[in-house]
């Protein structure tokens, strides 16, 4: 009575290799042969496509010592590689070991002590590239099963993420190619996932902010508190607009929306604000940070040679990565600080700066304009692309013809390479609607003269992440120097220092600008009027003359008290910038509500 060993393995917990024995323990009593239970190889829950399986291993040891036949129910248990090398020098090692080899499906014997046949190696090459064949009609089907699901609204992951639940789907008594779930909102939850994106997307909260005022105010997830990687998860997930996305297949179900595709790329956008504006650990609070630059492209951060002595430097200087020449020198931190926010509270009282917002706003709508047009144009694309593709799988599904089945493969493959470039399209132009939104919005802001006295630096730094677009210092020696700033609406300042025994800045008219390459003034004035030290000529505007001037020719053909930013400033003065401070504050409440009229 000859001897069997059987080889059995399944792939997923799933999947029960009972049958695969039954089946071959049936054909050893049929056959009057006997198995041997105590040798009996088991794979389980091993993939065909691993090469180093204990089971394999053990299997290919074993001789004519061992028994007389291995059996398997078929060939794909021995190996799922595409790879036909790997099964053929497989069953040849267990040939050579004296074993037969037997596969019930093909009811064929291959005999031991001898290498394989042509005849036999035609065989097998044969079984197993139809099974190959039958893994990838399988796949695709699985494919495409899915994708049909995900447009049905049918969940497909293992667990909903907070904010959604699952019920079962009604459909589902009508076959198997509907889903077993659906995925709705979970009323008890949408509150909370609505005021995390509110409080990072409107109120600037940072991630770990967001997590703490939850926590605080008693709101938790599952009874636990938030941490930055669940809040993180769900900033993140598209799913919370209405896009379920799932074996390369997206949808859009509005059922399922809780907020806005719009207040979902504000987020992103804050989040990447936020991060750039971080200050990870310092004890001083930089309220410019990422907004002060040094002439040689780098970025200047606050730097601290003494306690009290805190500087902006060039971080260049201090990098042992990169090869620096730059010559520029730092300014006082305090300093900078205080000449930015004095000409930036200014500035935004001035009429000139609502102008700029004006003309800005137009823009800004004109291009939002443009950009919901393409992006409209992009889906329209995408609806009708989506259309083909699920065309040709099903075309792909029904193809017998392996040169057709091919071709088809192929065009089908360049059509889903052209869909996932649409929607890298889309995600773009909405990224870029989002920051056109949130400029708009910045610009539309009131912001109140009167508050401006009482703003914390972090507050400062809000208004000037808002307006300024960057500053860059360009020393002329140690202690002097041009501040240059440059506002988002177009307008700049230029301000002239010195911190040698006293700090002194000199605010230049705005008629005037500065030049970077050369790092000299550009005086704009009327030919007809020469300037003179005695007369005030800060409020020029119609400029017929221009000459450039270095920082010691600035005071020699001006009288530079005239622009100093910390003189005495008379009573009189002072009520009258107070009445055009509430003129100013007038004309922009007006613009606002203009604005707002037209349904921005």
């Amino acid at each position: 009575m000859k001897k069997v060993i059987g080889y059995l393995r399944v792939s997923t917990p799933d999947q029960n290799e009972a049958r695969q024995r039954k089946l071959i323990k049936d054909y050893c009593i049929l056959n009057n042969y006997e198995y041997l239970d105590d040798k009996e190889i088991n794979d389980e829950k091993k993939s065909g496509t691993i090469t180093e399986r204990e089971g394999l291993v053990k299997l290919l040891q074993l001789s004519s010592k061992d028994a007389d036949i291995v059996m398997m129910s078929e060939t794909s248990r021995l190996s799922r590689q595409d790879d036909l090398m790997n099964l053929l020098n497989s069953v040849n090692t267990i040939l050579q070991g004296g074993l037969d080899v037997f596969f019930l499906d093909s009811n064929y014997t291959y005999k031991g002590g001898a290498y394989l046949e042509p005849v036999d190696l035609m065989r097998l090459v044969f079984e197993a590239s139809a099974n190959a064949k039958e893994r990838k009609n399988i796949s695709l089907r699985m494919v495409s099963g899915k994708r049909s699901k995900v447009k049905q609204g049918c969940f497909l992951g293992n667990q909903a993420p907070f904010g959604y639940k699952t019920i079962p789907n009604p459909d589902r008594i009508k076959g198997k190619e509907f889903g077993s779930t659906l995925l709705i909102i979970d009323e008890a939850n949408r509150q909370i996932v609505e005021k995390i994106f509110d409080l990072i997307g409107n109120k600037g909260y940072t991630i770990r902010g967001t997590a703490r005022y939850l926590n605080q105010s008693d709101i938790l997830k599952d009874g636990k508190n938030w941490q930055f990687s669940t809040i993180w998860n769900i900033i993140s997930n598209k799913l919370y607009t209405g896009e379920y996305s799932h074996s390369g297949e997206s949808c859009f179900i509005p059922s399922i929306a809780i907020v806005s595709k719009e207040m979902f790329e504000l987020v992103r956008v804050q989040i990447k604000s936020n991060h750039l504006q971080l200050n990870k650990g310092n004890v001083n609070y930089n309220p410019l940070k990422s907004l002060v630059k040094c002439p040689c492209g780098g970025n200047m951060s606050m730097q601290t040679s003494e306690p009290t002595n805190i500087y902006y430097n060039c971080v260049r200087k201090k990098s042992d990565y990169i090869e620096c020449n730059c010559k520029n020198y730092g300014i006082n931190a305090d300093f900078l600080n205080s000449i930015v926010w004095k000409v930036t509270q200014a500035f935004i009282n001035q009429r000139d700066f609502e102008l700029k917002i004006q003309e800005a706003t137009k823009s800004i709508k004109s291009d939002i304009e443009f950009k919901e047009k393409q992006l409209i144009k992009q889906i329209s694309l995408l609806e009708t692309l989506s259309k083909n593709i699920e065309t040709a799988t099903n075309n792909l599904l029904d193809e017998p013809d392996k040169a057709i089945f091919q071709l088809l493969s192929s065009k089908l493959s360049l059509r889903v390479k052209e869909q996932t470039d649409l929607n890298k399209t889309i995600e773009r132009i909405n990224k870029e609607l989002s920051k056109l939104r949130t400029q708009l919005k910045n610009y539309t802001l009131n912001i109140d003269s009167a508050l401006l006295k009482s703003l914390t630096e972090q507050q400062k730094n809000e208004i000037y992440k808002k307006y300024i677009e960057k500053i860059t210092y360009y020393s002329e020696t140690k202690f002097k120097g041009f501040i240059h700033i440059i506002y988002k609406t177009g307008y700049d300042a230029v301000i002239m220092t010195e911190s040698f025994r006293n700090k002194i800045a000199y605010e230049l008219p705005q008629c005037d600008s500065f030049n970077p390459i050369t790092r000299k003034v550009i005086e704009r004035f009327e030919t007809a009027n020469e300037p003179d030290k005695a007369k005030d000529y800060s409020f020029i505007i119609k400029a017929d003359t221009i000459r450039e001037s270095n920082y010691k020719e600035m005071f020699e053909r001006n009288n530079m008290e005239e622009f100093n930013m910390s003189k005495e400033i008379s009573k009189e003065e002072i009520e009258m910038r107070n009445e055009a401070d509430e003129k100013y504050s007038n004309q922009l409440k007006e613009l606002n509500e203009a604005i707002e009229a037209e349904k921005i």
